[in-house]
């Protein structure tokens, strides 16, 4: 919003200016405070540190141990198959993204009415970043990447319609909560699905994707723009791919869930038959 005034005023130079100081004094902060590991900050590392109970003992778990080798995943169709549907849910949210600003001018929004909605719009990201954090330890991946899929889906739907400042807000708030689609919850969905044991080796794979998403949907969705004059119908049209996209990762989950289960499966047996050799 402050920007927005400063382009108002001074142009967008000097805005860029600002911003330009402010990731900077940001960055410096960054270094001075963030750590390497997060024991240094008196931290257990991420699954580590849970306990379950069994009988009267009380035994230490980390889901690090869970899902295949990665010599033996690399292998499944689970894992390509993961991998396409990371691409997909970035394709919902990269696409409107890189085109937003010229979709609200299409419609009639000034620069400064569609900056101020960009800015409300990182402003709420911020806060559901966090928010996915907390419900991923809570309620799971699965359950966020589907939601944010389908409000991100939805937003474009209803941005496709808008012409008024009001009648923006709702699409912005679903936006900003299907954004993190371009960032956090593509790493924590992969370890979710493929398991922790390999996720050294499949979260780079999968922010690669992410990454061929961002580059393929802002060249396609110019391109449909001078096929067919406005984004309107390609916004509509994402609200089918989030749709297809949410189904085809229920898919690949159950893919997944049935490769952990034969490996745990294969594993138990093979400690059984060494135990009894034994």
């Amino acid at each position: 919003m402050i920007l927005s005034r400063i382009i108002e005023t001074n142009g967008w130079r000097q805005a860029h200016l600002v911003s330009g100081i402010t990731l900077v004094i940001t960055g410096v902060l960054v270094f001075l405070v963030i750590r390497t590991k997060p024991s240094d900050m008196g931290l257990a590392p991420y699954g580590e540190g849970k306990t379950e109970k069994h009988g009267d003992r009380t035994i230490n778990v980390s889901i690090k141990s869970a899902g295949l080798p990665f010599d033996k995943l690399k292998k499944t169709p689970a894992f390509y198959l993961t991998l396409l549907s990371c691409a997909l849910c970035a394709c919902c949210a990269y696409a409107p993204f890189h085109i937003l600003i010229a979709h609200l001018t299409d419609h009639g929004f000034t620069q400064t009415e569609a900056a101020s909605l960009w800015s409300i719009m990182y402003l709420l990201m911020a806060a559901t970043k966090i928010l996915d954090g907390y419900l991923t330890d809570r309620v799971g991946a699965k359950i966020v990447v589907i939601v944010s899929t389908l409000c991100m889906g939805i937003s474009c739907f209803l941005y496709a319609g808008t012409t008024t400042f009001a009648g923006a807000i709702v699409p912005t708030v679903l936006f900003a909560v299907g954004l993190p689609l371009t960032s956090i919850i593509p790493p924590l969905s992969v370890g979710e699905v493929l398991g922790m044991r390999s996720y050294d080796n499949t979260v780079g794979p999968t922010l690669s994707m992410c990454a061929i998403a961002s580059l393929a949907m802002g060249p396609l969705m110019n391109l449909l723009y001078q096929k067919l004059g406005s984004y309107d119908i390609p916004m509509r049209a994402l609200l089918g791919l989030s749709v297809f996209s949410v189904l085809f990762y229920l898919f690949v989950c159950r893919l997944a869930e049935k490769d952990k289960k034969k490996y745990a499966k294969e594993t138990a047996d093979n400690l059984s038959s060494f135990t009894t050799t034994e």
